[in-house]
Order: structure tokens, then sequence, then C-alpha cells
């Protein structure tokens, strides 16, 4: 879960509200892959913002995640 994945590093670090402030935004497509070969199914799908037909937010995590 990307926005708790710096867990060790307190309550800070930690970013929840994100998906809420992405979600008020008109035509926002929410988009949190869960390892890395989505996170690159998730760009070459969404990359192209003309054939969805609004903005992306692509909800990723710390790097080095399997």
């Amino acid at each position: 879960m990307p926005g708790v994945i710096y867990s060790t590093l307190g309550g800070t670090h930690h970013t929840q509200e994100d998906i809420a402030i992405a979600g008020a935004l008109p035509n926002m497509q929410i988009i949190a892959p869960c390892d890395p070969a989505e996170c690159s199914e998730a760009d070459d799908t969404f990359a192209p913002t003309q054939k969805k037909g609004g903005p992306i937010y692509l909800r990723i995590g710390k790097a080095g995640r399997a």
C-alpha cells in the first residue's frame, strides 16, 4: 500500500489523503499499481492521456518493491 510504505519513518511520511484530494478533481483517474510490472503496464496504457480523456494520478510507492 503506497500510503504507508514508509511506516518506519512515522506518520509524517504517510500519504493517505492524496487519493481524496486527487479524486476531488474533475475527471481524475487514479491508478495505484501494486508492483513494478503493473506500474509499467499502467504507464504504457495510460500515458497517452488523449486516449483516456482526462488527467491521471499514478500513485506509486517507494522504489525497490518487488
